[in-house]
């Protein structure tokens, strides 16, 4: 059984509550500044990923696994570190 596309899409920041998040990983080179909520709750780890926009699927494989691996590392380190 596969997983459902359904109601997923590109959401802009603005779409989003952030105070709901305690960690957010920033794929991009864009700065987040503006856009995190002051209060200091939240971390934000800058791991640039290559955008593969307009590229072969290769790339796009390529920033999926890059993807992934941040992602994995990110979350064995904060159950490492805990809360």
């Amino acid at each position: 059984m596969g997983v459902s596309p359904a109601g997923l899409y590109s959401k802009g920041l603005n779409e989003i509550d952030l105070r709901e998040y305690s960690l957010v990983i920033n794929l991009s080179d864009q700065s987040l500044q503006g856009w995190i909520p002051p209060d200091g709750a939240m971390r934000v780890l800058p791991r640039s990923v290559p955008d593969p926009y307009g590229c072969g699927l290769e790339v796009y494989r390529q920033s999926r696994d890059a993807i992934h691996q941040v992602i994995i590392r990110e979350l064995c380190r904060e159950e490492d570190t805990g809360p």
